[in-house]
């Protein structure tokens, strides 16, 4: 039965795949459904597994106390929204409870496959959909995939995940992975990705320069050679991607071109948060005059979502709803007590959530995201895949 739901899991690229397909022509959502019951099928399991009730009687005692009163002082209509916020940390913490061998680190870098392979195959037949159908005056290649940030933030959580699982294989797969993700980057040019990926390479250079540093003294006129050759094709690949096409789009729509107004709020509103600070504005204007109610419950209509994950979910829920999220997510994070790159991870991700949204609102993103406290079971494995990780660099260094 586990290994069939590990299987399930593996399914989870193609459902999203198949419903954003759904959702370009305006269908029902298979993938709703289906993540639906996996919400109800994760909190029944906690309920009747967890050896911790008094964790449980909390988590689920808050969700259901708050979700009745805020339901009946705000609306049906906000259903939906609440099992969006709520679903991430009844996840994050069933995977933890969850006992099942095979999910540990090779899902992620089995997920990236498939994700690469969903997001590439379109590309040169020309099929798929372009961000510019939705918003004219940028440019960006979605495949069939529907919202390019939850698309963008998987490849985040799967990139470092998938490059600690393979380093420890054969160097071919390392260096097919890190093309792929090369080519990943060169269509999906985000400003959200590039930072993540300069993060990315930082974060594993300080893991391992001990072994960086010993290889570019062995080998340093290759050394050399690389990173002639990588900034080199960085200056002429930049003006030809779609990123640099959008930002300076923007600036001329925005008609930047003083230093001075670069490095105004105006600038970092516009280029930066893509106007989610006028959107932070408008909503608490919004917030300000609505009734006690909804300041204590959340607001009934909210127009337009900021896209920075911890307002919305403030906006929506109100400051009860916001101090019972922070309280059930306090709970789950310290008992999943992540390690490593999962933990890396995990933060790099929330980051994101603040900055450009679509993290903890997005069951799309949360789904994989939640599986981390699931392959933290195998933190001793993996701290022994590290330590022979470490060898085999260092055995390679030596060559």
């Amino acid at each position: 039965m586990k290994k069939k739901f590990y299987y399930f899991l593996l399914l989870f690229p193609i459902i999203d795949f198949i419903t954003s397909i759904a959702t370009w022509n305006n269908y029902t959502s298979i993938g709703t459904i289906i993540k639906g019951c996996l919400l109800l099928g994760s909190s029944i399991y906690i309920l009747t597994h967890n050896k911790n009730q008094k964790e449980t009687y909390i988590i689920f005692g808050l969700i259901l106390i708050y979700s009745l009163i805020h339901i009946a002082l705000i609306g049906t209509h906000t259903i939906s929204t609440l099992i969006k916020i709520f679903y991430f940390p009844v996840l994050l913490y069933f995977f933890y409870v969850y006992q099942n061998k095979y999910i540990n680190r090779r899902i992620y870098c089995r997920y990236f496959i498939i994700f690469s392979i969903l997001y590439l195959l379109p590309y040169p037949f020309n099929l798929g959909h372009n961000i510019s159908e939705i918003y004219p005056n940028k440019d960006l290649y979605l495949s069939f995939f529907y919202v390019g940030n939850e698309i963008v933030n998987i490849f985040i959580l799967l990139i470092p995940l998938s490059i600690e699982y393979i380093k420890s294989k054969k160097s071919i797969y390392l260096i097919i992975t890190i093309l792929t993700i090369i080519l990943i980057s060169t269509i999906l040019t985000t400003k959200t990705l590039y930072l993540a990926l300069i993060i990315i390479i930082i974060y594993f250079i300080h893991k391992y320069k001990e072994y960086i540093i010993k290889y570019l003294k062995r080998h340093i006129k290759v050394s050399i050679l690389l990173i002639i050759t990588l900034i080199s094709s960085l200056c002429i690949l930049m003006p030809r991607v779609s990123l640099y096409k959008n930002i300076t789009t923007s600036l001329s729509y925005y008609g930047i071109d003083t230093p001075e107004e670069v490095f105004s709020y105006d600038t970092l509103n516009h280029i930066i948060f893509s106007n989610r600070l006028s959107f932070l504005e408008d909503n608490y204007e919004e917030y300000k005059n609505s009734s006690p109610e909804e300041k204590i419950f959340g607001m009934k209509k909210i127009e337009q979502y900021v896209e920075i994950d911890i307002f919305d979910i403030f906006f929506h829920t109100g400051i009860l709803g916001l101090i019972s999220y922070i309280i059930i997510m306090t709970i789950v994070l310290k008992r999943i007590k992540l390690k490593n790159t999962s933990k890396f991870s995990l933060i790099l991700l929330l980051t994101i959530s603040n900055l450009s949204g679509h993290v903890l609102l997005s069951p799309m993103v949360t789904t994989y995201l939640s599986l981390l406290s699931g392959i933290n079971k195998g933190a001793v494995k993996d701290e022994i895949l590290d330590q022979e990780s470490i060898k085999t660099h260092q055995i390679s260094f030596n060559d």
